[in-house]
């Protein structure tokens, strides 16, 4: 993807430009196109190109509109460049989408960005009023940071290049236990003191009197109207449909990281349907794969049945033939943060050789369409019997055994009575801190408890809700367009399309019964479209023992870092008892031990990276 730079400087008009082109030299794998920067009074302005598409090259940013003295400067996917056109009252949409977002700031101001569709992160300029915006994509696919200068404001697609544009920060503890214990926090927070990320799908606003974040540009319904009955499946085939096709536009190959689950393998057959039905419009894409020969997880069988279907052409390899490796250093925005197996980046290795610009992945399909919350929604409106028959019948498509998915579900929705007085009779003690507590983290002991969600109509919807707020999964989706950005990829998710979403909230819980099968709507909507193995598949690949070999036989690799004398991690992990960790590996490795070594060592390797 391409990348921002801006920075404003309310006191001094001819300020700013040395920051920017520092920040733009952070990112040189977003630049094979070229950098562009331009000044205007108190603001300036940079851009980075990696082109995919001819709208792309189209614009040469930033954008100027001398009358209303409107500058912007935007990475961006618009898909619904049609209709907003109209909106803005044009015959037809400009050549660029940058153009597009420039013409809408002037006729409507901020209020445009409540009419964009697609993946995007803006910032906008007014250098009449002295008023900067910056606004991101609900999904949260492009990245926008932002930080906060004695005089002024600086944001950056990356915080790598925020930290070369304004000095060195802090390292916060609190993300660093966050990190540590394997979960998210606060939406805003980075690693950085002082240095925020813009929430997806939020606006942010900037005066010399301060800032402030203006909310989502628009917020899900809390209710949305419910689909017509038997318009479920193909109304969400269509948009299925829609939202691969506008991720397909590329002036050069295309990859997709094929993992043979249900996600992935959808995307390959939809392309492959397009292309059948399209034929003057051959999408020239190439799957990539990485096989666990010898692991739970391995997927050959499906693959093989993908790669029969279409006549896309597949590169693979065994995971097992790729040398061991230890956590990377960089980027300085995070430690690396969990172990994948060894080879599952070689997707981006095949599309760096391909010479191609654009990586699709499946990733978002989880949370779009698994039913598990639906399980909950039964036992919450007493419907026992067919959750019963939903969790136990048959194992379902998912991580967990029925029965345990029926325990969590009765579990989960026992009424707050019931919740209460078991409380009284057994009070919730807070955990024991890991062994391993540095003593800065060892002050942060116990983390505030997550809040107690508040009494909702359905369990499934509010997990849907979460995603098109942008509050599920966005670091996820975070890491993996940095992975792509850094290898010279664009990141293309389908199903984070915001209306493919919406539609599916729109479906009551009622009807997303599985009946047996997890993720019964994709499997209902791919009928005829892809192999039957897919179709009729319940068996979930799990990598857990291909993660645990991973780190395990990276120990000759690891051992020096955790035994030897420096430690830049003293405040935060107690290095004897990450030798302690390491000495029970050698022993038995255990996912739960291998997962916390990799973590310790790969803020280890970060911190040595931010003190060089």
């Amino acid at each position: 993807m391409s990348g921002i730079a801006v920075a404003v400087d309310w006191s001094r008009p001819d300020a700013g430009e040395e920051s920017v082109r520092r920040m733009l030299a952070a990112m040189p794998h977003r630049s094979p196109d070229g950098t562009q920067v331009a000044s205007a009074p108190h603001c300036t302005l940079g851009f980075a190109l990696r082109a995919t598409t001819a709208r792309e090259r189209a614009a040469a940013q930033p954008l100027h509109d001398p009358l209303r003295g409107l500058w912007i400067v935007g990475d961006a996917r618009i898909d619904n460049r049609e209709e907003v056109a109209r909106t803005l009252g044009l015959p037809a949409p400009p050549a660029s989408d940058a153009a597009l977002l420039l013409r809408g700031f002037a006729n409507l101001g901020v209020e445009v960005v409540s009419q964009l569709e697609g993946d995007f992160a803006l910032v906008a300029w007014d250098e009449h009023r002295r008023v900067l915006v910056a606004a991101r994509d609900v999904m949260g696919l492009r990245p926008l940071f932002w930080r906060a200068t004695g005089r002024g404001l600086l944001l950056a697609t990356e915080v790598d290049a925020l930290l070369e544009g304004g000095g060195r920060a802090e390292v916060e503890p609190a993300a660093v236990l966050d990190f540590l214990l394997h979960q998210d926090g606060p939406v805003t927070r980075t690693f950085f003191r002082g240095v925020q990320r813009l929430a997806p799908g939020h606006v942010l606003e900037a005066t010399a009197g301060g800032m402030r974040d203006l909310g989502h540009a628009r917020p899900p319904l809390p209710r949305p109207a419910p689909v017509a009955r038997g318009e479920e499946v193909p109304g969400f085939r269509h948009l299925l449909w829609q939202a691969v096709s506008n991720r397909l536009e590329s002036q050069g190959p295309l990859v997709l990281a094929l993992s043979g689950g249900l996600d992935s393998s959808a995307i390959a057959c939809v392309a492959e349907d397009l292309n059948r039905h399209e034929p003057r419009r051959q999408v020239p894409l190439v799957l990539a794969s990485a096989v666990l020969r010898g692991f739970a997880g391995d997927d050959t069988p499906f693959l093989d049945a993908v790669v029969a279907r279409v006549r896309f052409p597949c590169q693979r390899w065994d995971v097992s033939a790729v040398p061991p490796a230890g956590p990377e250093a960089l980027p300085r925005a995070h430690p690396q943060r969990s172990p994948i197996p060894s080879g599952a980046s070689r997707a981006l290795e095949v599309a760096r050789a391909l010479g191609s610009r654009v990586l699709l992945m499946g990733v978002g399909g989880d949370e779009v369409l698994g039913e598990v919350g639906v399980f909950e929604d039964l036992a919450r409106h007493g419907r026992l019997l067919a959750l019963a028959r939903e969790t136990l019948r048959r194992r379902p498509y998912t991580a967990s055994p029925g029965h345990r998915l029926l325990l969590r579900a009765l579990r989960a929705a026992a009424p707050s009575w019931a919740r209460l007085a078991f409380r009284s009779f057994r009070p919730r003690r807070p955990p024991p801190p890991p062994t391993w507590l540095g003593p800065t983290l060892a002050k942060l002991w116990p983390p505030p408890a997550p809040p107690r969600p508040e009494p909702i109509p359905s369990r499934v919807q509010a997990g849907l809700l979460a995603v098109l707020s942008g509050e599920d999964q966005f670091l996820l989706v975070e890491q993996a367009e940095q992975d792509a950005a850094r290898a010279g990829l664009q990141l293309r998710l389908p199903f984070l399309d915001r209306p493919l979403v919406e539609w599916v909230r729109s479906i009551p819980w009622q009807r997303r019964r599985p009946r047996g099968l997890v993720k019964r709507l994709l499997r209902d909507a791919m009928a005829g479209t892809w192999p039957d193995e897919l179709a009729h598949r319940r068996a979930v690949s799990i990598a857990d023992d291909c993660l645990v070999w991973s780190v395990s036989r990276a120990i000759p690799l690891l051992a020096p870092v955790v035994e030897g004398s420096r430690w830049e991690s003293g405040k935060f992990v107690d290095q004897r008892e990450a030798r302690r960790l390491l000495t029970s590996i050698r022993g038995a490795s255990t996912l739960a031990n291998c997962v916390d070594l990799w973590n310790i060592l790969a803020l280890e390797a970060w911190l040595r990276e931010l003190a060089r």
